[in-house]
């Protein structure tokens, strides 16, 4: 009989992203183009910034760090199953502590993303997002099932009478492989050679309580400007 294994904690490291907004109060009141309050208008853009760091902390291949300034691992450090190049790649160990060994890079089939796939699927996982960069996503395009030239995507092409608009389907959006269907979604933070293929029921993001976009506010005496940091 074999003996129950037990859960197994896999943890991380809190990352601490920062951005700062600095705007004087003269600022603040005078008529300035657009008609917005400065103050506001860049609290805006810099909750935007920060939210385009977690992005990129989340699918890059760091591994986390425990001294300051302090880096978490990014999702490539937990993956196991798939492959890291030809060659010589070897994939992490899966923890969180390592993000592997590339190999020599390759060009992307479809029978690779179907044997990633098979991999999750014999592990017991069914992933339903793959997360790529904009060339993979421009690439995939050309493959052998969904290339512009290709017989299925010329009969995706809608006939319209001259009245209406003609659409030519030559995007790939969803990838249906033996182990299920993937959804294909670019990301502009994604290395430019990497695909994540993701089971969404088992990955979230988890900030620590009341420090999800937290707001500080602070004041500089000398001239009283209006000054607010956004931290997640």
């Amino acid at each position: 009989m074999q003996a129950v294994l037990k859960p197994i904690r896999i943890n991380n490291v809190c990352q601490i992203l920062a951005r700062t907004v600095g705007v004087s109060n003269t600022l603040r009141v005078v008529d300035v183009a657009g008609g917005e309050d400065e103050y506001n208008r860049q609290l805006i853009l810099r909750g935007l910034e920060v939210k385009r760091d977690l992005e990129l902390a989340i699918t890059s291949p760091l591994v986390r760090t425990i001294t300051d300034p302090r880096h978490m691992s990014g999702l490539p450090c937990y993956t196991v199953n798939g492959q890291r190049g030809a060659g010589a790649g070897v994939m992490p160990v899966g923890d969180g502590s390592n993000a592997g060994t590339a190999g020599t890079p390759y060009d992307l089939t479809l029978n690779t993303v179907q044997t990633a796939m098979q991999q999750c699927w014999q592990a017991g996982g069914k992933p339903s997002l793959a997360i790529m960069s904009g060339n993979i996503k421009l690439y995939f395009a050309t493959l052998s099932q969904g290339g512009t030239a290709n017989a299925i995507v010329a009969q995706n092409i809608v006939t319209a009478s001259p009245r209406e608009q003609m659409t030519i389907q030559g995007a790939v959006d969803v990838f249906r492989t033996d182990f299920g269907e993937l959804q294909l979604a670019p990301d502009r933070f994604c290395p430019a050679h990497q695909i994540l293929l993701v089971s969404t029921d088992y990955v979230e993001m988890a900030p620590l309580p009341e420090r999800d976009m937290v707001q500080q506010d602070s004041r500089i005496a000398a001239n009283d400007n209006s000054y607010r940091s956004l931290a997640a």
